[in-house]
């Protein structure tokens, strides 16, 4: 109950209630909706993970251009190194299952 509460609090209510991707995807705030957009199957998830990854190294490449005297280049620094371990790990899990899928690395970018 208070995980789903707290799903609620951060997705939305509608979102928490969906029973199908594209009702979860319609129920989420619009800041959030690009990454499940188009997703209508869980096998497709992956396609928003990545999704959301290229977007944390896109904002961490941005906040690291941006450099000034705060926490901003830490961040920044932060978001592309989790970035590329996620592409690192992707790799290794592709070859632990016999070989690259060439259509995760074509989404990466």
């Amino acid at each position: 109950d208070r995980a789903r509460a707290r799903a609620a609090d951060l997705l939305g209510p509608s979102s928490v209630e969906a029973a199908t991707l594209p009702e979860l995807a319609r129920g989420l705030p619009a800041r959030a909706r690009w990454a499940v957009a188009d997703i209508d199957s869980p096998a497709d998830l992956w396609r928003a993970e990545t999704r959301w990854w290229i977007r944390v190294e896109r904002d961490g490449f941005a906040l690291l251009r941006g450099a000034r005297f705060d926490s901003g280049a830490a961040v920044g620094a932060a978001a592309v190194l989790a970035a590329d371990a996620w592409r690192v790990q992707a790799a290794l899990e592709s070859v632990a299952r016999g070989g690259p899928a060439r259509q995760v690395f074509d989404a990466l970018g």
